[in-house]
């Protein structure tokens, strides 16, 4: 098994425990002043749908035109772009998302990715371990509020 491989069922293990984790709240639990678990969802959900947008561009050989925004402005209006699905079409965003990223993953055409104009590329390989710690900390996030 490729190391790209084992990172891709580890990212895909992620997003299966946030997943069950999620459903173990209520969807407006607070996370954060500003956020809930439902936002967290949101969030996650809009960001694997901008990874997947970018590896499609790159593994069709084109360039993904990245926002010229602040990280902070990109989950404010993510999370605000995807509040009007209802859970389970966020659910199934998320599935999706995860699914077609590993099949892009997979396919051998994409080598790096640059997922923010500016910023270094990182290989396949950094790059699927930099979203499942992103999940993975969203996730450990949501069960510590459980746990209270």
């Amino acid at each position: 098994m490729s190391s790209v491989q084992k990172s891709f069922e580890n990212l895909t293990s992620s997003v299966s425990e946030f997943k069950n984790e999620y459903k173990l709240h209520y969807p407006n639990d607070p996370m954060s002043e500003t956020w809930s678990v439902r936002d967290v969802l949101c969030h996650l959900t809009y960001w694997h749908r901008y990874y997947l947008k970018n590896l499609t561009a790159e593994s069709k050989g084109s360039s993904f035109i990245m926002p010229k925004k602040q990280l902070y402005l990109m989950n404010r209006e993510g999370v605000e772009k995807m509040r009007q699905y209802p859970d389970t079409k966020l659910l199934s965003m998320l599935t999706y998302a995860n699914k077609r990223l590993g099949e892009i993953s997979l396919g051998g055409k994409v080598k790096q990715m640059t997922y923010w104009e500016g910023r270094k590329p990182y290989s396949l390989l950094e790059f699927l371990e930099i979203v499942n710690r992103h999940i993975n900390a969203h996730t450990r996030g949501i069960k510590r509020k459980r746990k209270k």
